[in-house]
């Protein structure tokens, strides 16, 4: 359908006067209030009344629909007309958009594995660099204590010189030893990571969002957790329409709990 024939009826359309519509429904509302139901014959007038209302009632419905029923009909066919392709577009949406979030998970495990890589590299790193400072603690205290054995066993034989030069060598050998160590813990302290490059990103496309949902999957074991949680009763919505046609069939013989079962009186009235 061409769109000129979808627009066309709306030039027919003639709308009422809307403060006329509001005072006569008013007048109406104005007169019930007034009213004072309290014996057959004022029961009668109100019935007369009653059934004056369900006609106007009626022909105000029927001017609405004179209006609405066009609108109706264009909105369907504009509706019509967009769906289709409005449809293939959101088809194409989502296709490429899980196409681009399976190549951006790809670069995530390539990523993170290569980070873990990295990070398990320098681990074993610092570990032989603390394994190579304890080797040369152990030997720089075993010479130490070497130079030591002499420089008492010199002491012993009265040779001070070579007492005195055992001990300085001694005291060397643990300076250097210290010197290596720091350098050593230096060097495993300033190992870090390469950083790891993430998929690049594209203008106008925001990076991949994660949202968090929940959805039932078991509907009685939730209710059973919620009955024990009343702060979240919120979350539970009551079909309160399939509720009332239990109630029209069962009427006063349903006894659920949690559950009441009531009249709700109305007067039938045809228009006059």
């Amino acid at each position: 359908m061409e769109t000129n024939e979808i627009l066309s009826p709306l030039s027919n359309i003639k709308t009422p006067n809307p403060i006329e519509l509001n005072q006569r429904a008013q007048s109406a509302l104005a007169m019930v209030n007034s009213m004072v139901v309290d014996n057959q014959e004022t029961y009668e007038l109100a019935a007369d009344e009653l059934k004056g209302i369900k006609s106007r009632a009626k022909a105000l419905e029927e001017q609405r629909k004179t209006i609405v029923d066009p609108l109706n009909k264009a909105t369907k066919a504009i509706n019509d007309m967009f769906r289709g392709p409005s449809q293939f577009l959101e088809q194409a949406e989502s296709i490429i958009k899980k196409k681009m979030i399976g190549y951006t998970e790809i670069q995530e495990r390539i990523a993170a594995e290569a980070r873990r890589k990295a990070e398990e590299a320098q681990r074993i790193e610092r570990a032989r660099l603390a394994a190579e400072a304890a080797e040369r603690e152990q030997k720089a205290r075993e010479e130490a204590e070497a130079l030591a054995a002499q420089a008492k066993e010199a002491e012993a034989q009265g040779n001070v010189g070579k007492a005195a030069e055992a001990a300085a060598r001694a005291e060397m050998v643990v300076a250097s030893a210290v010197q290596e160590s720091i350098a050593l813990e230096t060097t495993a302290a300033s190992l870090t990571a390469p950083v790891v490059a993430a998929p690049a990103s594209v203008a106008g496309i925001s990076k991949t969002k994660v949202t968090f949902k929940a959805r039932v999957i078991n509907k009685a074991e939730f209710l059973a957790f919620v009955a024990t949680r009343p702060e979240l009763l919120e979350m539970i919505d009551v079909n309160e329409s399939k509720l009332n046609n239990m109630a029209r069939a069962l009427k006063t013989s349903m006894k659920y709990p949690g559950i009441e079962v009531y009249e709700d009186k109305t007067i039938a009235a045809r228009a006059a």
